[in-house]
C-alpha cells in the first residue's frame, strides 16, 4: 500500500471517531459524547463538526456556560462558514426538541433552580449585548417554547430564531406555537410557512397543514405538495378550495395534470370557480373519458364559454 492510501485509510478511520461520537449524541448518551468530541477536537478530527456537537452535547445536558464558551472559541470558524452555521442551528434545535432532559434541572430542587435562573440571566445579558449570538439565540427560544422562561430579550430571540432557515421542524412549530399566542398574523405569514421542510406530526390534525402546502406550491414544489396532500387526505384532512385551485394551477403549469387534478378541478367547478385552468383539466379529463367521468363539468365549462 502506498504512503498516500495509508494516509487516506489512517484519515478514513479518524473520522469514524467522529461518527461514533455523532451516534453517541444521537442516541441520547451525552456524558459519552463529550468525552467522543472532545478527543476528536483534541486531535483535529473534523474539528468544526466535532465542536458543533460538543456544543449541543453540553447543552442537552444544561452545561449552558460551556456551551457558550467553546461557541466563543470556534466561533469564527462556524458563522463564516454557511454550511457549518446551518449544521450548527440544525442540530442544536434538532437536540434540545428531540430530549428536553435539560428541562428537568429546573425541577431539581430549590438550589438548582435558583443555579438555573442565574445562568439564564446571564443567557439574557450575553444576548444583549450580542444579539446575532446563535447558540443564545436557541437556547433563550428553547426556554421560552419548551418551559414559558422570558427575560427581556427572549421575544425578539425567539422572533429571530423563528425565521432561521435550517431550524429543526420540530423546533419551528413549538416556538410558532408560543409566538403566535400573542402574535397571530405569524400563522398567516407565507414566508415563515414556507421555511418548514416537512409537516411536523403535531400539525396534523390544524388548519396549519393547508398553509404548508400552499407555500410547497408557491415556490413550485409540486412532488412534494402532491405527496403530502396525498397522505393528508387519506387522512381525512379537508383542505381549502383556495389549496385546490393552486395546486390545479401548477399541475396546469407544469404538465403534470393527474387524478388528483382532475377530483380537485371537478371540486372546484361544483363549488362555483370557473377559470382556464380547471377548463384545461376537465378537458384532459373528456379526452380521456374511458377514466374520468366529467360530462356534467363539460356542460358547465360550455355554459360559461370555457
Amino acid at each position: 500500500m502506498s504512503e498516500n492510501e495509508n494516509q487516506n485509510s489512517n484519515m478514513e478511520n479518524l473520522k469514524g471517531y467522529y461518527a461514533y461520537s455523532y451516534l453517541t449524541l444521537s442516541d441520547g448518551n451525552y456524558r459519552n459524547a463529550v468525552n467522543g468530541f472532545k478527543y476528536t477536537l483534541k486531535n483535529g478530527i473534523e474539528p468544526e463538526k466535532s465542536a458543533i456537537g460538543l456544543i449541543c452535547s453540553y447543552s442537552c445536558l444544561g452545561n449552558y456556560t460551556k456551551a457558550l464558551s467553546l461557541y466563543d472559541e470556534y466561533s469564527d470558524l462556524l458563522v463564516f462558514n454557511t454550511a457549518f452555521r446551518h449544521k450548527l442551528v440544525t442540530d442544536l434545535s434538532y437536540f434540545l426538541s428531540k430530549d428536553q432532559t435539560a428541562l428537568n434541572l429546573k425541577r431539581r430542587n430549590y438550589l438548582s433552580s435558583i443555579r438555573l435562573n442565574f445562568i439564564m440571566n446571564k443567557i439574557c445579558e450575553r444576548h444583549t449585548g450580542e444579539p446575532a449570538n446563535i447558540v443564545t439565540m436557541i437556547l433563550l427560544s428553547f426556554w421560552l417554547s419548551y418551559a414559558g422562561y422570558s427575560c427581556e430579550s427572549t421575544v425578539d430571540a425567539a422572533r429571530n430564531c423563528l425565521f432561521m432557515k435550517t431550524l429543526d421542524d420540530g423546533f419551528r412549530w413549538k416556538l410558532l406555537g408560543r409566538l403566535s399566542i400573542e402574535d397571530k398574523e405569524l400563522l398567516l405569514d407565507d414566508d415563515l410557512a414556507a421555511l418548514f421542510s416537512d409537516i411536523p406530526v403535531e400539525i396534523a390534525s390544524t388548519d396549519y397543514v393547508n398553509t404548508l402546502i400552499l407555500s410547497q406550491l408557491f415556490k413550485g414544489n409540486l412532488e412534494n405538495a402532491r405527496n403530502k396532500i396525498e397522505l393528508y387526505r387519506n387522512k381525512g384532512h379537508i383542505f381549502t378550495n383556495e389549496l385546490m385551485w393552486n395546486f390545479v394551477k401548477l399541475c396546469v403549469e407544469q404538465d403534470e395534470i393527474d387524478d388528483l387534478t382532475v377530483n380537485f378541478a371537478k371540486h372546484l367547478i361544483g363549488e362555483g370557480w370557473n377559470d382556464s385552468y380547471l377548463a384545461e383539466v376537465i378537458r384532459f379529463g373528456y379526452a380521456n373519458r374511458t377514466r374520468y367521468s366529467v360530462r356534467k363539468e363539460i356542460n358547465t365549462l360550455e355554459y360559461f364559454d370555457l
